[in-house]
């Protein structure tokens, strides 16, 4: 008897709401804003389910972590620099991140959906 092999829950869509409002936030001159709730709200790179965002998260606590600049320009440079950036999707994948998130200003209400599903 083959055992179901159940995916755990998540929403795709707020993982990617979150990295895009990280990246629309940046943008704006925005200090960061959403990958501090991100942290305060206790987001880790496991908090993801799919890998690439995963990864992206990582990258960009690393690159904020590091005072680098964080954009969707010298995002892809340093996943380049890592090797890590087809992994992701490569730039397209990034680029589609900040134009399929409308706004960043329901980056809490993302946020919180991924942790709760991350919880389950």
């Amino acid at each position: 008897m083959e055992e179901d092999i159940k995916t755990p829950p998540h929403s795709a869509e707020a993982e990617r709401g979150v990295l895009g409002s990280i990246l629309i936030d940046a943008e704006f001159g925005e200090d960061l804003r959403v990958l501090d709730i991100c942290l305060t709200h206790g987001l880790e790179p496991d908090s993801f389910y799919d890998p690439k965002n995963r990864i992206l998260f990582e990258t960009l606590l690393s690159m904020s972590q590091a005072t680098m600049p964080v954009d969707a320009v010298t995002l892809n440079e340093h996943l380049r620099s890592l090797g890590k950036l087809e992994a992701v999707g490569g730039a397209t994948a990034i680029e589609n991140l900040v134009s399929s998130t409308p706004t960043s200003a329901h980056a809490e209400y993302y946020i919180d959906i991924v942790r709760q599903k991350h919880v389950l």
